[in-house]
């Protein structure tokens, strides 16, 4: 009988082929969008900031409206979830891009420390919907034994957006 050790080998390469193959055609429906998203974040931010500051808002203040971001993030996660359950992932990523893009215009725009606080929070929203649409999505269309890969490579492509945004 043949060694248990090659055996073993032979079926790890086959899993790591079967992973690469099931996480290459989410390279662009999937990944760069996510790193799109994440840049779009991460370069909002330091913008966030100096408007504040520009409105007048002491740094403080301006910090805390960059933190609202996050907080309608959290305020948003367990609504995603009913709105991605209900709508689906395509239309909730749709909803969610578009609520950012207002957010986004609102913080751009903002002539008041009040409305770049409603942007900021809006932003947060939309990460939240299209974050959890997005993870949806991948648990549907990747085979269980690549799943990990796929919400990790997911997760590591956003984060490094949201790394990279603000050197834009």
């Amino acid at each position: 009988a043949p060694p248990a050790q090659p055996l073993r080998t032979a079926r790890r390469s086959d899993q790591r082929m079967t992973t690469r193959a099931a996480l290459r055609p989410l390279i662009t429906t999937v990944f760069v969008p996510s790193a799109v998203f994440g840049i779009g974040q991460g370069a909002g931010a330091p913008v966030i900031a100096l408007v504040a500051r520009d409105l007048g808002a002491s740094v403080g203040v301006a910090g805390a409206l960059v933190a609202l971001v996050g907080l309608g993030a959290v305020l948003g996660d367990l609504p995603a979830g009913r709105v991605v359950a209900r709508f689906g992932e395509r239309r909730s990523i749709i909803v969610g891009s578009t609520v950012g893009a207002v957010g986004a215009a609102l913080c751009v725009t903002a002539w008041t420390p009040a409305v770049l606080a409603v942007g900021a929070v809006l932003t947060g929203l939309s990460t939240a919907v299209w974050g959890l649409a997005r993870q949806s999505y991948l648990a549907e269309v990747v085979p269980f034994e690549s799943r990990a890969r796929a919400m990790a490579t997911f997760a590591l492509m956003w984060r490094l957006g949201f790394f990279v945004g603000p050197f834009l």
